[in-house]
């Protein structure tokens, strides 16, 4: 599979220059400075290989391939924004059998995987054009990764040794299981 060249936040800064009007209003609006919003314009456009604006007196207009892959990023990052909030739901989802990941060593190793992947993205937008900072963004990756499946296996000792984290999920689904079969008047549970 083909890394993209092009990072959502490329995609939103190229969305709110459109949708606010200029480089300036985008800036404002995304708490950048209006060189930033410009360079990151610049760089995308460098990156595709495609002109995605050109400059019409003092506004920046879409050309046609621009307002093409506009519309498409457009719907790339609301489908990122879903992606995040399906993440976000099943973790409150799990309610008490997240404990274990966010408790003890468990919980120390998923914290120490969310900032090395974070880490590893920052480092790999850094390092674009310099091979050393993208090993060790690959680097950062890989222990991110690492510490997660050791966060994973203690969580789930953690939860071996604490009945709560069994039992009480089997009566919940007993009792939503009695309670579906009570809604639809029949006497038998199946267990």
């Amino acid at each position: 599979m083909k890394v993209p060249r092009v990072t959502l936040d490329q995609w939103r800064t190229l969305q709110a220059v459109i949708d606010h009007g200029g480089f300036a209003q985008a800036a404002e609006m995304l708490h950048r400075s209006q060189s930033s919003v410009s360079y990151t314009v610049a760089r995308m456009q460098e990156q595709l290989g495609v002109p995605l604006l050109r400059i019409d007196g003092r506004k920046a207009v879409l050309t046609d391939a621009g307002e093409v892959l506009l519309r498409r990023s457009r719907q790339l990052v609301h489908q990122a924004g879903q992606l995040e909030d399906l993440a976000h739901h099943m973790e409150q989802r799990l309610g008490m059998l997240a404990e274990p990941y966010e408790k003890g060593l468990a919980g120390k190793l998923t914290k120490l995987s969310r900032a090395l992947t974070v880490t590893g993205l920052g480092l790999s937008a850094l390092g674009q054009r310099r091979p050393w900072l993208r090993r060790v963004a690959g680097a950062s990756y890989s222990a991110g990764s690492l510490a997660l499946r050791f966060a994973v296996f203690e969580a789930g000792k953690e939860s071996a040794r604490d009945p709560k984290y069994v039992v009480v999920p089997q009566r919940e689904r007993i009792r939503a299981r009695e309670e579906e079969a009570r809604r639809q008047g029949s006497g038998t549970v199946s267990v």
